[in-house]
């Protein structure tokens, strides 16, 4: 599918603040039995800022992957904010080669309803220099 004009222009402006991600560090938590569990951010971070006072919910983009060059490989994310600081209650997954290293991330720049309605669609999407 093609992405739609607006959409063109929101991953060129966000192409530009790439460079500066912060790494967000991996905090272990959980809420009496439960615990966060691997590719469900969203959810993780919903309940979590849910069930703890101060403590919210940011969309935004992992930087997962580049091309060496300008190409940046993205995946929509969620992290949680508290006093804030960025912290990550998503565990990585089996798959990666270092699961509790912090992964570079940028905040989404719009509504919240604006993130969801990009999804699935650009839920890993490559991004490269306009």
């Amino acid at each position: 599918m093609t992405p739609e004009p607006e959409n063109d222009g929101y991953f060129a402006a966000l192409h530009k603040l790439l460079k500066k991600a912060k790494p967000v560090p991996f905090v272990s938590v959980a809420i009496g039995d439960w615990r966060p569990v691997a590719k469900q951010c969203h959810k993780n971070v919903d309940r979590y800022a849910e069930c703890q006072p101060g403590r919210s919910a940011v969309r935004g983009w992992l930087i997962e992957a580049t091309d060496g060059n300008e190409g940046y490989l993205l995946a929509a994310h969620s992290v949680v904010e508290e006093d804030g600081k960025l912290f990550d209650i998503t565990p990585a997954g089996a798959t990666s080669a270092n699961p509790n290293a912090p992964r570079r991330f940028v905040k989404h720049s719009g509504t919240a309803k604006a993130f969801n309605d990009m999804l699935p669609e650009f839920n890993q999407h490559w991004v490269f220099a306009p």
